[in-house]
């Protein structure tokens, strides 16, 4: 992990432990002390989660937390399909549909239609 850390800048290591501890990267520009408007950090933000050496910091830091909690992608999509694909007098409509669409984000489904089908 430290070696991920030490090949940064000192603003994209203190935006990617903003970035870890709030997941906005705008908000984790203005808090490493990026400079600009909302537009302004939002593109500095897309632009330091572009580089490989930040993404890779970014993964070292929320790696053991992810393993103390055992938490893996494979799980949250197995759970999302349980709650997707159950009886619908067994899981709320509204929570089938929000699993739903989480599962399709994923899949990149939705990519080429722009539509909000929020429930």
């Amino acid at each position: 992990m430290q070696k991920e850390l030490n090949i940064l800048t000192g603003k994209q290591r203190s935006f990617v432990f903003a970035y870890v501890k709030c997941n906005n990267g705008t908000q984790s520009a203005k808090e490493a002390g990026y400079k600009g408007n909302e537009k302004q950090l939002s593109v500095i933000a897309a632009q330091n989660l572009g580089k490989l050496r930040v993404k890779d910091a970014i993964q070292a830091l929320e790696k053991p937390a992810l393993e103390k909690a055992q938490v893996s992608t494979e799980k949250v999509i197995l759970e999302l399909k349980a709650i997707a694909f159950a009886p619908e007098n067994k899981v709320p409509w509204n929570s089938k549909m929000s699993a739903l669409r989480m599962l399709g984000d994923h899949l990149g489904m939705w990519a080429d239609n722009k539509k909000d089908y929020r429930v």
